[in-house]
């Protein structure tokens, strides 16, 4: 017999495996900011030594200003954090609680840039020390890793 939230579309959480299960949270834009979607669309596995490096969470990437290193449809593990390296890709929140990109960091002294890979299509964002406090804009997790979906 069917459980109810399987009946209702809704995605379990699965015993995993080899390791443990993140939730993916829906989709980021590697365009340009977009939502965030909250609701859980599904699971992905991750080995059990990564349990002990921190939280985790995945999201499903649409769009291609991260190409070629991250496609459309990809999905990212991401590790929260709230700060990240200079060149390291990070999940970034921009005017609310709901709106993020997936962008390259690069910090400058007065303020921070956004940077994606497909730089030719995409130009680079720049955000002062002023509008990075005041919009705010914030780093909530470092990529690491991107899993190419067929």
């Amino acid at each position: 017999m069917k459980r109810m939230d399987e009946l209702m579309g809704r995605q379990m959480k699965p015993e995993p495996k080899n390791g443990f299960a993140v939730p993916v949270l829906g989709r980021i834009s590697a365009d340009i900011p977009i939502d965030a979607i909250q609701e859980v669309e599904g699971w992905e596995e991750l080995p059990k030594a990564m349990a002990d490096k921190g939280e985790f969470f995945a999201l499903k990437v649409k769009g291609d200003s991260m190409s070629p290193t991250i496609i459309d449809g990809s999905v990212v593990i991401v590790r929260k954090q709230n700060s990240v390296e200079n060149k390291e890709i990070a999940v970034v929140q921009i005017n609310s609680d709901e709106e993020a990109t997936i962008k390259r960091i690069q910090k400058q002294e007065h303020g921070l840039t956004l940077i994606g890979d497909n730089a030719l299509v995409y130009p680079p964002h720049y955000y002062s020390e002023e509008q990075v406090r005041s919009l705010p804009v914030r780093i909530l997790g470092k990529v690491v890793e991107a899993r190419k979906m067929l």
